[in-house]
């Protein structure tokens, strides 16, 4: 709701320009449902987050995060990421 009240007096979070407010934040609004947030609900913001993935170097961005998703790991990584190698005192 801050959001779409901002947005609905200016055209970026953080003025009237892009900016690295409006960068950090649109990551956190491309999968909305995931949040059980109804982008509907929300006309400026949706305007706003549909405007900012519509740029090129964000749709770059996207496809590498895509790229990077589809890489695989090896069993060491796997575990250093995601088991309990991270707790681990070093």
């Amino acid at each position: 709701g801050v959001v779409e009240r901002r947005l609905r007096e200016s055209r970026y979070v953080a003025c009237d320009e892009y900016t690295i407010a409006d960068m950090a934040i649109v990551p956190w609004l491309r999968a909305p449902e995931r949040q059980g947030v109804n982008i509907d609900e929300y006309p400026a913001l949706k305007k706003w987050r549909d405007a900012i993935l519509e740029r090129p170097a964000v749709q770059r961005a996207v496809q590498v995060l895509a790229d990077r998703r589809r890489a695989t790991m090896s069993d060491e990584q796997r575990k250093n990421l995601f088991g309990d190698a991270q707790y681990a005192k070093r």
